[in-house]
């Protein structure tokens, strides 16, 4: 298998550190998951809703957070399986981490907007409601401000950066170093398909050299003409040229990729030498 090329490398790495940002966010929701329904009762108390409405969701309040927790630690557990499978060259773990960075960043996005917060939690709400005679008091919270603010703004630059890194994990593994990477792994006979000299390398038909059973008496043909016995027998000069052409097409169809960012310099130097017969 090739080397992984460096985009490769940082996007695996980039994945990484989402994961642990993520598992972070989710251990510290963790922490004041035991306060937040007591917070939520006294803010809406201020906005005048009935306490019986308030308890009427407390079931919910005390399960929230471990929600929020539980969707931040899969969200970390899936970039962790996604970066090993990318880190293996599988072309499905490639397109895992394009979705799954594409759902990361709809779901910030989404946070950022309901709650001015990227973190996953920002698409947690809880509301309550109740009306008397004065008339009706509605109260709404989202999740990450019913925290301490040092949480809110630790918790909105781990997201903040997370946003980046997805995305810089798209389009690293788009390059075209990753495309060679995770596609070439299946076409490396393009590389170097066979060894010159291999009747394999030169399509249908008998190698160069070799002599031919339907409808030739033995002794006769252009090898026994000529004194060359089988595969295993010297070329003849015109098996040398198309010899030679091969090997010119497949060192320029090397230069072209190198060129390309397809092949780093290890990879190129060391198909060339093959190519060349050199040690």
């Amino acid at each position: 298998m090739a080397s992984r090329p460096g985009a490769v490398r940082a996007a695996v790495l980039l994945m990484y550190l989402v994961a642990l940002g993520y598992l972070v966010d989710a251990g510290m929701l963790l922490a004041g998951a035991g306060a937040y329904p007591e917070q939520f009762r006294q803010a809406a108390a201020q906005s005048g809703v009935d306490p019986r409405a308030v308890e009427f969701v407390g079931p919910m309040l005390g399960a929230m957070p471990y929600g929020a927790v539980a969707i931040s630690a899969a969200a970390a557990a899936f970039l962790i399986v996604v970066a090993r499978s990318v880190r293996a060259g599988h072309e499905a773990g490639r397109v895992l981490a394009w979705v799954g960075g594409g759902l990361g960043l709809l779901c910030s996005g989404c946070a950022l907007a309901a709650a001015r917060t990227p973190a996953f939690s920002g698409v947690l709400a809880m509301n309550a409601y109740s009306g008397d005679e004065s008339g009706t008091y509605f109260f709404e919270q989202r999740l990450p401000h019913g925290y301490p603010l040092v949480h809110q703004y630790v918790s909105a630059g781990i997201a903040g950066l997370a946003m980046i890194a997805l995305v810089l994990v798209i389009v690293l593994l788009a390059l075209p170093s990753a495309n060679w990477y995770f596609r070439g792994q299946l076409r490396r006979a393009d590389v170097w398909p066979h060894p010159i000299g291999d009747g394999a390398a030169h399509g249908p038909g008998p190698a160069p050299g070799a002599t031919s059973n339907s409808g030739a008496a033995p002794g006769s043909g252009p090898a026994a003409r000529s004194g060359h016995v089988g595969v295993g027998g010297p070329v003849s000069g015109e098996a040398n040229q198309v010899t030679e052409a091969l090997r010119k097409r497949e060192l320029a169809l090397l230069v072209r990729r190198h060129q390309r960012g397809e092949l780093t310099d290890e990879e190129f130097e060391t198909a060339r030498r093959r190519l060349l017969d050199q040690p």
